[in-house]
């Protein structure tokens, strides 16, 4: 008698062994758990020969078809399958911002919704927040319903940053009414930001001048000297601070 398939074979599926790509790495052994041969002609199937050696990792097209050849007791049985590929997933990493001051914070996120996500920072959350000290690459692996994963990756450029301004001091005699300090950045797009302290502090001015005794920060009655510094802030990222010092004799 002719035989028949205990477990009758059926089309597999694989993921695509590159992006775009018509071919893919099968497992021929998925369609069936019957003990049969793989053939990659019908002839050669009903013939007994050609059978297929790596049927365990066999590269295949999308469609192609592959015959399945069952013997038992010298009669046999011939069947085929389909080879299917799924298409790898296109991740898109969008970044809130590409050029970034140093430490400051960005959000990474993917374009569409996965099953999942490594990122390169070791999250496996579909968007990450990072704060990179320096240029820094961030990739993400993402795998879509069908199994199949695919990798993106994108650059977050830190900004050089503005030099100090320079800056002039002034020195002024006591009850004087004005003691203006200057101070100048490389570009005229940068704002001139002034502080009480070299780090931290507080926002006392705003401009390529500022006058504490004018604005009350300082009295000249008594003499002495005040410390003020300045910073260009340019395009969001600022400088180091410069020393402007205020004489009053």
């Amino acid at each position: 008698p002719i035989p028949s398939f205990v477990d009758v074979p059926v089309d597999i599926y694989a993921c695509a062994s590159v992006l775009n790509g018509n071919t893919a790495v099968f497992d021929l052994t998925e369609s069936t758990d019957d003990v049969v041969t793989f053939h990659l002609s019908a002839g050669d199937a009903n013939d007994g020969i050609g059978a297929l050696v790596n049927v365990t990792n066999y590269s295949g097209s999308d469609g192609q078809v592959v015959y399945v050849r069952k013997m038992v007791a010298g009669c046999f049985i011939v069947d085929e399958i389909v080879l299917n590929i799924y298409p790898l997933p296109t991740p898109v990493v969008t970044a809130s911002e590409l050029v970034i001051c140093s430490g400051e914070t960005v959000t990474l996120t993917l374009d569409q919704t996965y099953s999942s996500y490594i990122w390169s920072t070791g999250s496996t959350m579909s968007s990450i927040m990072v704060s990179p000290l320096t240029t820094t690459t961030y990739s993400v692996t993402v795998e879509d319903a069908n199994g199949c994963a695919n990798s993106a990756s994108v650059t977050i450029t830190i900004s050089t940053g503005p030099q100090a301004p320079v800056v002039i001091g002034n020195s002024v005699c006591t009850s004087s009414t004005s003691g203006v300090l200057t101070a100048e950045c490389e570009s005229l797009t940068c704002t001139v930001n002034w502080y009480d302290q070299l780090v931290g502090g507080t926002l006392v001015g705003t401009g390529l001048s500022y006058d504490p005794i004018a604005e009350g920060d300082v009295s000249s009655a008594t003499a002495g000297t005040h410390n003020f510094y300045a910073e260009c802030n340019c395009e969001g990222c600022p400088s180091e601070r410069s020393l402007a010092v205020l004489t009053i004799d």
